[in-house]
């Protein structure tokens, strides 16, 4: 059985991930919204992972916290553009340049089961080939009218299943979806 991989990310209300120079200070400063404590789901979402798998600007978002967020969880970076990992990067991160299938069967050779992908090109890439388990969306009260598209004109068509729906009371609001085709 190939590798499974989850998807849990926040969109603007029209469904960008970062604004139009690829940022995301603008949901930082909505995150301060957000009561002390609360995750939304997050960290026991990642307990449930076996690895992660970041695009570029995934992994440069990480690195800029002020302590590895990830802890010994290996982490593969798929970033062709790269021959190796910058400076700082911790020993559980590794690069690859593999598709994602390709991904998938090495994931799966190594022991894995179940991924964190975090990085809209390689969602978009998973979603095409059928190896998205499902998808945690929450949505955030802000327009920010041009960025990076999610799911962008991917040319990818997919029937989820809603399987929990979460409002918050500080205005996001989270849908997990099953992906059934």
């Amino acid at each position: 059985m190939i590798v499974k991989f989850s998807v849990f990310v926040a969109t603007s209300l029209d469904g960008y991930v970062a604004d139009a120079h690829g940022g995301i200070g603008w949901l930082l400063d909505l995150t301060r919204q957000v009561p002390e404590g609360e995750d939304c789901g997050y960290q026991e979402f990642l307990a449930g992972m076996d690895a992660l798998v970041f695009g570029r600007r995934a992994l440069e978002q990480a690195l800029c916290f002020p302590e590895w967020p990830y802890g010994d969880k290996p982490v593969f970076v798929v970033c062709p553009e790269w021959a190796s990992l910058p400076d700082g990067v911790p020993a559980s991160v590794s690069l690859t340049n593999r598709s994602p299938r390709e991904l998938a069967r090495l994931l799966e050779k190594q022991g894995f089961g179940h991924a964190f992908l975090d990085d809209e090109s390689l969602i978009r890439g998973c979603l095409r080939q059928g190896l998205i388990d499902t998808i945690t969306l929450t949505t955030v009260p802000m327009l920010l009218g041009n960025g990076v598209s999610l799911f962008g004109r991917s040319g990818v068509a997919a029937s989820l299943q809603l399987e929990a729906s979460q409002s918050y009371p500080f205005g996001f609001v989270q849908n997990r979806y099953r992906v059934l085709t």
